[in-house]
Order: C-alpha cells, then sequence, then structure tokens
C-alpha cells in the first residue's frame, strides 16, 4: 500500500472513532487490511500534523491539528517596530528588548513566521531569545531586522 493511501486511512480513522494511542490506531488500522509498524505510524502521524487533545479528565485523543493561516509579515513588522526598545546577537542568537509586557506576544509572532533562521524563542514579559541554527543565520537575521526598524 502507498503511503499516501495508508495516509488517508489513517486520517479517516481518527475522524471517525476517539483515538488515544498508536496500539489503539495500529489495531484499527489492521482491521482496514493495512499493516503498519509503530515507527512508521509515529512518522505518519507527524507527517499529518497529528497531536493529541485532551477531552476529559486524563484522556486525550488524536485530533489533525488545524492548518495556521499564512504568517502574518506585515504585522509583525509593525509591532517589532513598535515595542523593540533594543535588540543584540550574541553568537548564534538574538537577544530582544522589549516594552514591558511585550515579550511573549512579540515571540508569538516571531515563531509564526517559520523562518529558517530561527530555531526557536524564548520569551519573557521583557525579553526574547531567538535561537538560530548557526552564527551565520543569526547574523543575518540580526541585519534583517536593523534594516527592519531602520524604515
Amino acid at each position: 500500500m502507498r503511503k499516501q493511501e495508508r495516509q488517508a486511512i489513517i486520517l479517516k480513522l481518527i475522524e471517525q472513532f476517539e483515538i488515544g494511542n498508536q496500539d489503539d490506531l495500529q489495531t484499527r488500522l489492521t482491521n482496514e487490511d493495512v499493516s503498519v509498524t509503530l515507527a512508521t505510524l509515529s512518522r505518519d502521524l507527524k507527517e499529518l500534523h497529528v497531536v493529541k487533545e485532551p477531552v476529559e479528565m486524563g484522556r486525550a485523543i488524536y485530533r489533525v491539528m488545524k492548518p495556521m493561516a499564512a504568517p502574518d509579515t506585515h504585522h509583525f513588522q509593525q509591532r517589532f517596530s513598535e515595542v523593540v526598545v533594543d535588540f543584540t546577537q550574541v553568537e548564534f542568537m538574538n537577544v530582544i528588548k522589549t516594552t514591558p509586557s511585550d515579550g511573549n506576544a512579540l515571540a508569538a509572532l516571531i515563531d509564526e513566521l517559520d523562518e529558517i533562521k530561527i530555531t526557536g524563542t524564548l520569551a519573557g514579559h521583557d525579553t526574547i531569545l531567538v535561537i538560530s541554527p548557526d552564527r551565520q543565520s543569526a547574523i543575518e537575521l540580526h541585519e534583517q531586522w536593523v534594516k527592519l526598524l531602520a524604515r
């Protein structure tokens, strides 16, 4: 069976039944005459953006994550210029200081950019740590943001 066919059946089963773990899903796939290892099933779930959603106390079931809207770069650029007080690049990171209470909100916008130069963010009240995969990416990101504030 082709991967696309198997994944289509997985999506159908997740929509049809309240499935709480991979063993249950694997059993249901077997009932559909689909043989799959747990390792392959795990990769399929990741590729399909399947997450566990709590439904009641101590119980969660698989759900397909809703696709996010395209990142709003204009909104990010506007907020960046409004709330950034200072930022500096240190090795493979950029540290951003924001106005009080704006760190977490701006970090969420940075995360939504899905920028290849950004591995992840850590945010607090007025500080954001933006981690890049390497020093060069952090430098390029810093230069990109310097230009953004110069506008």
